[in-house]
Formats: structure tokens, sequence, C-alpha cells
């Protein structure tokens, strides 16, 4: 494709040359032209940090490119964009405060980082007049960051809950599919490469955990740190917690919710949790299985609208990347490289801790045979209303499953601690909450 004349060229160095970075120079190089041509703006890789010169990798980079010190892509005049792609929240730091105290934007698919110091990042770029981009930190190629920052930004946020660890989900939904244990289909994740060898960071919830807390500071122009954030992961669903899901009308999923529940004085009062939830099957959410994501957001203006797509790997990061680039480089272009607010931290909000919530539960326990009513009858006595019940014999005990209406978090952490206590008790007693969306995309 025919570059145009008009093109103004842009220089970014990328310190990472793995997979990420690797596929952000293979975009680059295939597509710089068609970006020039939609945007008049050329990119121009000029420096690209490395741990190792000959270390193996699947894209290959010129050798005049690469340096093993991170500085050299910094300290490049000539270098306006600084992509960071190393990850963790120790020396991504460093890398992140130089280039913006330098003036250059900068990009980023680091959501641990962002996480944990996203409030000071973003004062920093802010204390020097440029940006801080990160939309392939949270769903990989979906455009959610952009989407709730830009195309929704006449909207208060009502909603908005999203399947964002595609190992998770890829686990719940071959566990529904095969019928195996938890740790059966994640050893099977493992040999494809869906989990890693130490699966906690998914698995845990500790990597939804992360970009559910940067969706609502996003959402609500509000700092919500991780610690305000309540987070349960998916190593206490079993294959019968599903099954009796699904005969009720449900799956069931890792989800990441951002809820507005009133306000007072000025101040959002906010729910925000990453943990297993069940969800209608005449829900859309329901219907993204294997290692895909979707993000549901519904606004008081545009209601509810619905975001699908690859929430990792190479290529959905590495476009979710170049995409951010981009705008940097076309605000570079045109003399306004701070236009863009990258998260505006202007409002207060009341974070909701999760024992003052209220909700529909599924819950369950594994009771000794005969002792069924029991485990019903100390739930409703209580004080919970138990609208169905489901058991299953399981060899001498018995799975016992109960949708509850709607109660309080703190009757429902009381009541498993009554059935934990059981001298039958056989198993550890769960629950789950009943996503009810508002003005939900169903059928």
């Amino acid at each position: 494709m025919r570059i145009s004349q008009a093109s103004v060229s842009v220089h970014v160095g990328v310190i990472g040359g793995g997979t990420v970075g690797g596929g952000v120079y293979q975009a680059i190089s295939r597509n710089a032209a068609l970006i020039a041509s939609r945007t008049g703006v050329l990119l121009k890789i000029k420096r690209v940090a490395v741990k190792a010169i000959d270390e193996p990798r699947a894209v290959d980079i010129p050798l005049s490119l690469l340096t093993t010190d991170w500085r050299d892509v910094v300290n490049d005049p000539d270098v306006k964009v600084v992509v960071e792609l190393v990850g963790g929240t120790g020396i991504a730091k460093e890398m992140i405060l130089t280039a913006l105290r330098q003036g250059k934007s900068v990009v980023t698919a680091n959501k641990a980082l962002l996480a944990t110091h996203g409030e000071e990042l973003f004062k920093v770029a802010r204390e020097n007049n440029t940006a801080l981009f990160y939309e392939a930190s949270v769903a990989g190629g979906i455009p959610i960051i952009r989407s709730i920052r830009e195309g929704f930004v006449c909207n208060r946020f009502l909603n908005i809950s999203g399947i964002i660890n595609g190992t998770c989900n890829y686990i719940l939904t071959q566990m529904e599919a095969q019928g195996h244990g938890f740790e059966e289909v994640l050893k099977e994740a493992q040999a494809k490469g869906y989990a890693e060898a130490n699966p906690s960071l998914d698995v845990d919830g500790h990597d939804a955990h992360h970009k559910i807390s940067i969706l609502a500071s996003l959402a609500f122009n509000a700092w919500v740190s991780p610690e305000q954030v309540y987070r349960e992961g998916i190593r206490s669903v079993i294959g019968l917690d599903i099954q009796a899901c699904k005969e009720w009308g449900y799956k069931l999923k890792l989800l990441g919710v951002v809820k507005y529940i009133s306000q007072e004085s000025g101040i959002d009062k906010i729910h925000v949790r990453v943990a297993p939830t069940l969800i209608a099957n005449t829900h859309i959410l329901a219907r993204v299985d294997g290692v895909f994501n979707g993000v549901s957001v519904f606004g008081d203006v545009v209601g509810e609208t619905f975001l699908y797509g690859r929430g990792a790997g190479q290529d959905a990061t590495a476009s979710a990347v170049v995409g951010d680039i981009t705008d940097a480089a076309l605000d570079i272009s045109k003399g306004i490289p701070d236009r863009l607010i990258p998260m505006c931290l202007n409002r207060q909000v009341s974070v909701l801790p999760i024992e003052e919530m209220e909700n529909r539960f599924y819950i369950r326990t594994v009771t000794g045979l005969g002792d069924e009513e029991n485990a019903k009858q100390l739930v409703c006595g209580e004080g919970i209303q138990i609208n169905s019940a489901k058991v299953i014999p399981t060899g001498p005990h018995s799975f016992v499953a109960l949708l509850t209406e709607p109660t309080s978090w703190k009757k429902i952490n009381k009541v498993l601690s009554m059935l934990k206590a059981c001298t039958t008790c056989a198993a550890e007693p769960v629950a789950f909450i009943i996503e009810d969306f508002v003005g939900a995309c169903s059928e």
C-alpha cells in the first residue's frame, strides 16, 4: 500500500521483544502503510530492548534495532512513544516513570502494575503533559478501555460485567463439556498452553481482580485499589455445581462486576467484585466460552452493549497495543500529546464492602445421606428463603444445592460457617452469587 507523502513519521521504542513485543513489531511492519493511509501518521520502530540479543524469538527483529538496555529506548531523543511490555510491578514501573518524566507518551499492557501503582503513574503523566495508554491491559483485543473512555463518554455506568480471564473461562467451559473435575481440566489447559505452570494468577482470580479494578477506576473517575475489591477464584467449583446450574438454566462463570448502587452527597456508591457467578442462559455473557472474553456495559443513555473477542494472545494483544501507539502518535503529530486524558481521577467513590451486598445466591453443601433436610432447615433458620433445591446422591453422601431469594452476604457467610460445623459435612460448603443484570441483553 502506498504511503501518503503527507504522512508524519513518529518513532516508537519497544521494551520487551517476547510474544507481545514480537507481535507489535510484526503488526507495524506489516500494516504501517495502512495505518498511515488512515491517520496520516507513519509509525517507525526505532529501538527494541530485549533480555539477550541471541535469545530465540517467534518473530525475527532486525539486529540493528536491538539493545539489551531499556534506557537506550527511553533516552533516545528520536523515540516519542515508549511501549512497555516486560510485565511485573518492579522494573517496569521505573521504565514507565522515566519515560513519562521526559514527556514521552507511554503504552503498556501491564494490568498488575496499573492496578497496583496506576494512581501514581497517571498523576505523573498529567504533571508532565503526556499520556499513559493501556488498552491491552484489560480483555486483550477487545477495545473496552476506549469504549468506556470515549464511545460511552456521555453515560453514567450502572453495570459493567465481564468474563475477563480466558484461562478460567476455558476451564469452566471444559468442565461442563467433558464432565471432568477442576484439576483434570487444569492439567489439560496447562498442556495446551492456556494455563501457566503456576496457575494461581488466573485460577485464584488475581488477573481478573487487577482488570476489574482498572475498569472500575476508569468508569467512575476515581481510584479503586484492588484492596477494596472482593476476589474469589474458581478452585472451589466442582462438576456437580456446573451440572446443577445447567439444570436450573444457568452458566457458572468467573465474572468481574462493577455495579452502581446509589449516590450520597455527590459520592457514588459502587460494588466491585470478581467471583464465580451464576448467569442465566438467556444472557449473552452465558455464551462466551473457551478462551474468549466478553464484557457487558450498561449505561444510562446507551442501555446495554456487549463486546466480545480474544482476551489474550500475541495478535489480539498486539492489535490493542498498536491501536494505542497510533493514538499517541497521532496526538504527537498534532502537537497535543496530552489531548486524551487516559484516566480522569477527579471524583470520590465509595466502594461498598462485600458484606453490605444483597443478592440471590446458590448454596452448595455435601452432607451425609438422610441429613439433607437438616441442611435446608439450617439455611431457612437464618431467615433465608429457598426457592429451589436439588439433592444428588454421591455414594455415602448427598450433594445439596439451593437457590435463594435475595439476602445479605452476612447471612450467607453465617450459614456457610454453620454448615461447615455440621458433623455430617463432607466437603467445604460454598455460595456463589446469582447475577441479575440491569437491562440484560437477553433473548
